[in-house]
């Protein structure tokens, strides 16, 4: 269950009041303290030209897109091994038929290296499962089928 579901059904049998009010604990004492919201921080490339990171960060949608530059030699299936040995991640999906790339949760120190790599054209934030304009065809999950290069 997530959070949002576990408060929504809270809310429902009349635990937990509207925004602002107070709550009260064991103690008989109030309180207005309310969890800070998930942040990301992003951490600057090490390098003068680095690729670009497009798109927002939702805490609710895990991963980013890597796409690889046109002039990459090799395809993604080649591409994106050695990367994930050097920065120590592993794709959940590699693409070769709309875009050129992979599938990734990274963490911040993995995004500012994968940056600064020459055969990466940009990085996204995956937005809702995808990113616009795009679709799955031509992917690979990996460990499994389908028809990615």
């Amino acid at each position: 269950m997530n959070r949002r579901s576990f408060v929504a059904g809270l809310a429902g049998i009349g635990l937990v009041a509207g925004a602002g009010a107070g709550m009260v604990g064991c103690g008989g004492s109030s309180s207005t303290s309310t969890a800070p919201a998930p942040t990301r921080v992003e951490l600057a490339p090490a390098c003068s030209a680095p690729a670009r990171l497009e798109g927002n960060w939702d805490p609710e949608v895990r991963g980013f897109f890597v796409v690889f530059t046109e002039a990459a030699e090799g395809t993604p299936a080649q591409l994106t091994p050695p990367l994930a040995a050097k920065y120590g991640f592993t794709p959940t999906s590699v693409y070769g038929y709309i875009l050129k790339g992979f599938a990734a949760d990274l963490t911040p120190e993995q995004v500012a290296g994968l940056r600064c790599e020459p055969t990466v054209e940009y990085l996204s934030y995956a937005e809702g499962g995808g990113f616009a304009g795009t679709t799955n065809a031509g992917s690979t999950t990996v460990g499994g089928g389908g028809n990615g290069q």
